[in-house]
């Protein structure tokens, strides 16, 4: 209450007389009386019952409205405790009417309480889907996955490839993360598989860099950087480095950190394995033939060396390839091809054609579905933003900072916003 309210009720209990002011009006006159209840004079004070969760009764001083901001930063400004506790505090000496409107406003704008605190839940947005492309291979996303155990050959980490339609994927290991040793497996495999249209990629140093962009622009790919840390924007790459992850984690055995000897038939099993998205398999869509796996067993398992052809294995092709040279010239040699005729090969494009469509429509379907369950999950509360508001600022590089040091606040500011863009917000640093 302000001082002159605080003045007629202590006016009214010492000699049970109603101001003039108050009395003439029968509204304001009810009102106070009703206000006055329960309200003590005492050593000079205005005193109120308070009853706690225990059952023990105490009289408390009912403050004026000049000297509630002081009495919530005595309790509060020390420890910074929440509202609940610092009310608990308070209640010790001191109780009005509106407490909590009032504590809980005073820590909301707790300028050490906001650069503290945890990160609140982000507004929701309607999911986007990207759109799949018209032909394998036209649309790639890129990414790392890092810090695996280092092998006897120094592999430390993986550069994974995934297209877009088809979601065949290429995974290379590397030994660093530079973009020198990425652009060479990136070569090698522009080389076996042809150039796409567009990469998609984090904002990764390595992927960012002067020489890696440069490198794409020389070919005429166009390279997407996804929004910062928002690895769901390159979602496709994202779950096919948890899927090649965990494949390599059950093949290998405890204390094996030879995770290379494993990586391509991870690599095999994603590839040819049906997508529930496209219903067909990656490497069905990529090469428009299914994959013959009669005979991989006994490469994949081979005792001598893991995922590599035999010395007997050699041996015997070399043997098989002398016999051929020897063969009688009336026999039919392996490269004398039968005539294939053209309607044949029309047919055989037209049916792969026609299964990448399907493909097309099963992920637009999927998306469809999917994006009508997230979207019905959204919450369309997001506060705009207006000219002249003042905002924080997420201090993301936080986590690795030690509690203590300059940057160990979790945001900066504040900020007053001068200019509302359509994606972005430009504020200056306001002065404290």
């Amino acid at each position: 209450m302000d001082a002159t309210e605080h003045e007629a009720i202590r006016g009214y209990l010492q000699t049970n007389i109603i101001p003039p002011e108050i009395k003439s009006d029968r509204y304001r006159k009810k009102n106070f009386v009703r206000k006055c209840k329960g309200i003590y004079f005492q050593e000079n004070k205005l005193m109120k019952i308070f009853t706690k969760k225990n059952g023990c009764v105490k009289y408390l001083e009912i403050p004026l409205v000049s000297e509630i901001d002081n009495i919530i930063g005595f309790y509060h400004n020390v420890t910074h405790p929440g509202i609940n506790t610092t009310i608990d505090g308070i209640r010790n000496k001191y109780d009005w009417n509106g407490i909590y409107n009032d504590v809980g406003s005073y820590i909301r704008t707790c300028h050490d309480c906001q650069t503290s605190a945890a990160l609140p839940p982000q507004p929701q947005r309607e999911l986007q889907p990207i759109p799949p492309p018209e032909e394998p291979w036209c649309h790639c996303g890129i990414d790392l996955i890092c810090n695996m155990s280092r092998t006897v050959l120094g592999f430390q980490h993986i550069l994974v490839i995934v297209c877009y339609l088809s979601k065949f994927v290429i995974a290379r290991p590397l030994k660093t993360k530079t973009s020198k040793e990425i652009l060479n497996c990136l070569q090698e495999i522009y080389l076996s598989f042809g150039v796409p249209n567009i990469l998609q990629h984090d904002q990764g140093t390595e992927f960012s860099s002067k020489e890696f962009q440069e490198f794409h622009k020389k070919i005429n790919i166009n390279t997407r950087r996804t929004t910062a840390y928002h690895p769901q924007s390159n979602g496709l790459v994202e779950s096919h480095n948890k899927i090649l992850k965990t494949k390599i984690n059950k093949m290998q055995s405890d204390g094996d950190t030879e995770w290379t000897e494993k990586l391509q038939t991870a690599v095999l099993a994603a590839n040819t394995q049906t997508k529930i998205s496209t219903s067909y398999t990656p490497f069905y869509l990529m090469f428009g033939r299914d994959f013959d796996s009669s005979n991989l067993l006994n490469l994949i398992t081979s005792p001598t060396n893991p995922g590599l052809l035999t010395e007997a294995d050699i041996s015997e092709a070399e043997v098989s390839e002398d016999e051929n040279i020897q063969m009688d010239a009336n026999e039919p040699r392996p490269f004398d091809f039968p005539i294939i005729d053209n309607e044949w090969i029309e047919n055989l494009s037209s049916t792969r054609k026609a299964d990448r469509m399907t493909a097309i429509e099963n992920i637009k379907a999927g998306q469809k579905v999917q994006k009508k369950t997230y979207d019905s999950k959204v919450k369309h509360n997001r506060s705009e933003f207006v000219e002249g508001d003042e905002v924080l600022v997420h201090n993301i590089k936080k986590a690795k900072r030690l509690p203590g040091t300059k940057d160990a606040k979790k945001y900066f500011g504040p900020y007053r916003i001068e200019e509302v863009k359509p994606s972005h917000l430009i504020a200056r640093k306001r002065p404290r």
